[in-house]
């Protein structure tokens, strides 16, 4: 029987909800769930619509090192302001985050990973060394064998566990080869380090990227909190405390289970039973970077601030731009530069079916939200009519590595100049576009089309031409706005033309 992961999903959390509920005597419909920082929208909005066919109300999505840190932090009193840094190696994603930690608060500072790395790579690798024994020394191939690779997949993640342990174990496989009972395989700890060398290093290098991107000095880092089953393995925790100057590592019991017990306690925490006397401690998150849309001309109007709180939501209004236009696109940005082609494209939403109205004059409503899970919902409504349209797109510190955030930053402060430019020339252009299609608009509603056809051809074309200028192109822009003025403008002071843009100062 062929099932989606999204049914898997569903069949598992059904599981889940069956055994709380047969514990508890009661029904539990209400859940938070944690997800890897990496989580994409398909994969956040997946794991929301499991929950639901389950029967569940997710009342958070929780990342999985902040669910760590919650854990530990509600063990741990901490009366300062301190750093923390959690390195979360789970079966397969990698997280980093880095928190600031009070009484009372949980800040998300800097999020880094690879959601392509983890226990199960090791897995593999030693899955490839057993499969190249077998070679060699049996002339067997398993790999063509689903049910004989799925057998050596559970014995060498027995192994690699036991090596967390011991120096050194032994694969034992019945039965796997025709003609042999049994087959041994020694592997030993130093064997499996050196063959997954190369992993743990690149696990160091995000740790290292994510704390400079940061700005928190190393010394500043006063805990180290290691999350995932994979932190169990000691060449991983030698080569963490050596990366921190010998620190000593805050290992959970139970590695594997400390991000779930994260997740019950917010979920004591958002619970309004009565009986729940946890003490509250707040996980904030902010907007990296700024959210905006672009308008006709490539110019970013922003909606959403960086380091707006999380949740948050904001509305901006827009106007149709030509004569009866009947759909709008709207095109989402992310990042601090004027010129969108600078910044992060997110997605586009289209709106059709538009009240008709002259240009400039039909008023459509375009709201930002961003959610408690991590999703940036986008949504554009008609002022006069029930016409809506939305879209959704995951919006969470982990969808940009902090490196990245930091360098977009960046980018918009050492181009501020440039910006500035950019913004000039595209106010101009806006003014030049609109300037002809209002006119158009008046020699058409005024039925001078004919009687000025010199005129209203020349909007016509300035127009076209008007919409290929590019910045750089400012002398031929200026050239263009000053002679459709000359053209126009005594003629829109006599037939008192409607709806004529201010020229930019």
């Amino acid at each position: 029987m062929n099932r989606t992961p999204q049914e898997l999903c569903t069949s598992i959390l059904v599981k889940i909800k069956n055994d709380i509920e047969d514990k508890l005597g009661k029904t539990v419909n209400k859940a938070v769930i944690t997800v890897p920082a990496y989580f994409n929208i398909n994969q956040r909005e997946a794991t929301l619509a499991s929950a639901d066919a389950a029967g569940f109300t997710v009342l958070k999505l929780l990342n999985e090192p902040t669910a760590a840190a919650l854990n530990y932090y509600f063990k741990n009193d901490c009366e300062e302001e301190n750093y923390c840094l959690v390195y979360d190696l789970g079966g397969g994603t990698f997280d980093v985050a880095i928190l600031k930690r009070n009484s009372t608060n949980i800040d998300i500072i800097a999020v880094d990973g690879d959601n392509q790395l983890g226990g199960h790579d090791f897995d593999d690798l030693i899955i490839a060394y057993v499969c190249e024994k077998l070679g060699k020394d049996y002339k067997f191939n398993p790999k063509s064998d689903r049910r004989a690779m799925r057998r050596l997949r559970n014995k060498c993640e027995e192994a690699k566990i036991i090596l967390s342990l011991a120096e050194e174990t032994t694969i034992v496989l019945d039965k796997f080869v025709a003609n042999y009972d049994t087959i041994e395989i020694d592997l030993t700890r130093e064997q499996f380090e050196e063959m997954a060398d190369n992993l743990f290093r690149r696990t160091i290098t995000i740790l290292d990227n994510c704390l400079k991107s940061s700005n928190v000095p190393k010394n500043d880092i006063k805990e180290v909190i290691l999350s995932g089953g994979s932190t169990r393995i000691p060449k991983l925790q030698k080569m963490i405390s050596s990366y921190f100057d010998g620190k000593r590592l805050n290992k959970f019991k139970n590695p594997d289970e400390c991000v779930a017990k994260g997740a019950a306690l917010q979920a004591a925490m958002l619970s309004s039973n009565p009986k729940q006397t946890l003490s509250e401690i707040h996980i904030t998150d902010v907007i990296p970077l700024s959210l905006g849309i672009s308008n006709f001309v490539g110019l970013m109007i922003f909606t959403l601030r960086r380091n707006t709180p999380i949740p948050s939501s904001a509305t901006s209004t827009w106007f149709t731009s030509i004569n009866r236009q009947t759909e709008m696109s709207f095109d989402i940005y992310e990042g601090e530069r004027l010129d969108t082609r600078k910044n992060r494209h997110l997605g586009k939403l289209i709106l059709s079916n538009i009240t008709e109205a002259p240009p400039g004059q039909y008023e459509i409503f375009v709201t930002m939200n961003v959610d408690q899970n991590g999703i940036l919902t986008v949504k554009a409504k008609e002022k006069l009519k029930n016409n809506e349209k939305d879209l959704k797109i995951v919006y969470t510190r982990g969808n940009r590595s902090d490196t990245e955030v930091k360098n977009a930053v960046k980018d918009a402060e050492d181009n501020k100049e440039e910006d500035k430019c950019f913004k000039k020339f595209a106010l101009s252009k806006e003014y030049l576009l609109s300037y002809c299609e209002s006119a158009i608009y008046n020699f058409e509603n005024k039925n001078l089309t004919k009687s000025h056809k010199e005129e209203y051809e020349l909007c016509q074309t300035t127009k076209s031409s008007g919409k290929l200028i590019n910045v750089g192109d400012e002398d031929k822009l200026n050239n263009l706005i000053n002679v459709i003025e000359g053209k126009c403008k005594l003629l829109a002071m006599k037939y008192n033309f409607d709806l004529m843009p201010e020229k930019p100062t």
